[in-house]
């Protein structure tokens, strides 16, 4: 017999969300093996059947503001609750536009989906622990499927993207258990609740504080670790360059917010007059906003400049982190709603134009607005709305961090953002110019309609950014209704 404090400790109900994320990976795994993989769209539709069943479980558990469970290893509040939604939001996007006749041999396996479902398992176990080790086992669960998902293409470009992902990531894990150490040496806790409950900055704090910017720098992409990320976006599939775009970025970014907020009100709380933390972060993300987006300035290959670009986009998230206000929080997540549903957009774009091939550059999309006008009208749009175009979506998330940074007397890092904003435009420019203004000289139309029939126009992807491009037109309107679902958590 169980003893009968041990269910109400254990709170089976608050890990049922990442449960069916793990559940769904082990089915369609056994099923993909059983049928030797003829029934790829049976697989992909029942991997997004279990992250819409794990989404369910997260809105009935909404009203668990700050529940632990799990011997208080877990903890569901709203913070959880809305990096949750961000994530199984994420991965249901890039698993329809995987429902495709055209998708790759290599990638119509229960391997592929059963890599995305555990790779958000443990993004779900991560943003849902305070407990170090937890998280640590949630972030590396994440990070080992993510370089499988690189590797899985079998090409070259791949097998190089993952094995220099999977390198930063052995440096990225070594340094987060050694601040995993400091942080234990000065608290003797793995709690982060119970380890920032001090009232001074100690040695051990303070390297525990290094050590673990570079483990979560290379998650976020964060500058001078921020390499890894183009060569692996290249290397990849659109639809897994997409998803690692996304999904994993947000796991790493809420265990950003967790840590190193609660390192920055430490500080100007306890020593205001020793901000040195306060400045590394402050340095890293005028770095990390500006010189990758200089760097995609000069970027011919388009995943890659997507690659740069992602990591300027993550950079005014790292912003909000250092601003580390309530309405920096609000703004925060209102900048991944918006950002998610464009980059799904994006990334579908590439993958319905067929361009997963190693060449993605971009005199492949010149003429393209006249071999086809619609797609790359939606491409456009996407690319219009990732500069930051009003009223389209990421408008509103850049308006409203930047307002964030101000309203905190942050005036200098807004400016920052305005110009890097401005700097973004001209590369997202570049692929609409060529799309509709330049023409190919060298290519026969018989060689245009040939190109046009290898796009991707099944129901499903179509269907997918469709979605995205009507959400990313009406969010002028969704805006503010989404800012108020964010204040009723928040």
């Amino acid at each position: 017999m169980l003893d009968s404090a041990f269910m109400p400790a254990l709170a089976f109900e608050l890990i049922l969300p990442p449960l069916c994320s793990l559940f769904g990976a082990l089915f369609v795994l056994i099923l993909g093996a059983f049928t030797h993989n003829k029934h790829p769209k049976t697989l992909g539709f029942l991997s997004a059947l279990s992250v819409i069943i794990s989404c369910v479980f997260c809105f009935f558990l909404r009203n668990y503001d700050g529940e632990t469970g799990f011997f208080d290893m877990v903890i569901f509040d709203s913070f959880s609750f809305l990096a949750q939604f961000l994530i199984l939001l994420s991965a249901l996007g890039f698993i329809l536009l995987s429902i495709s006749p055209k998708l790759p041999q290599s990638y119509k396996s229960g391997e592929f989906y059963a890599l995305i479902l555990s790779c958000v398992f443990g993004l779900q176990i991560l943003v849902s622990s305070s407990h170090l080790v937890l998280i640590l086992l949630g972030l590396e669960i994440a990070s080992l499927c993510s370089y499988g998902l690189i590797a899985l293409g079998g090409g070259r470009g791949n097998l190089e993207g993952a094995i220099k992902y999977f390198v930063f990531g052995a440096f990225s894990t070594g340094f987060f258990i050694f601040g995993v150490a400091f942080l234990y040496l000065d608290a003797a806790s793995l709690d982060l609740r119970e380890i920032f409950s001090v009232d001074s900055l100690s040695l051990p704090l303070a390297i525990g504080f290094i050590c673990m910017l570079c483990g979560i720098g290379v998650k976020i992409s964060m500058f001078p670790f921020h390499t890894w990320t183009p060569d692996a976006y290249e290397g990849a599939n659109p639809l897994v360059a997409g998803f690692l775009s996304l999904a994993p970025k947000i796991g790493a970014f809420i265990l950003a917010w967790s840590v190193f907020s609660r390192f920055l009100v430490l500080e100007r709380t306890i020593a205001p007059q020793n901000s040195y933390i306060s400045a590394i972060i402050f340095v890293l993300v005028v770095l990390s906003m500006t010189l990758p987006n200089l760097l995609a300035l000069t970027q011919k290959d388009v995943k890659r400049m997507l690659a740069y670009s992602s990591i300027t986009h993550a950079s005014f998230l790292l912003a909000m982190i250092f601003v580390n206000s309530v309405q920096a929080l609000e703004g925060f997540f209102l900048y991944w709603f918006m950002f998610v549903v464009a980059n799904i957009g994006a990334f579908g774009m590439l993958w319905i134009l067929r361009l997963d091939s190693p060449d993605c550059t971009l005199s492949r999309f010149v003429g393209l607005g006249r071999r086809a006008p619609k797609l790359a009208c939606l491409f456009a749009l996407f690319l219009l709305a990732l500069i930051g175009i009003p009223p389209l979506s990421v408008f509103w998330g850049k308006m409203y961090v930047m307002q964030a940074a101000i309203d905190s007397d942050y005036v200098f890092l807004a400016l920052i953002m305005a110009l890097n904003s401005a700097i973004a435009a001209y590369y997202y420019l570049r692929v609409i110019v060529a799309m509709f203004l330049l023409s190919d000289s060298n290519s026969l139309d018989s060689q245009q309609e040939s190109q046009t029939a290898e796009f991707d126009t099944s129901f499903m992807p179509l269907f997918v950014v469709s979605v995205c491009a009507i959400f990313v037109i009406i969010s002028c309107v969704l805006a503010q209704k989404l800012l108020s679902f964010l204040e009723i958590f928040i």
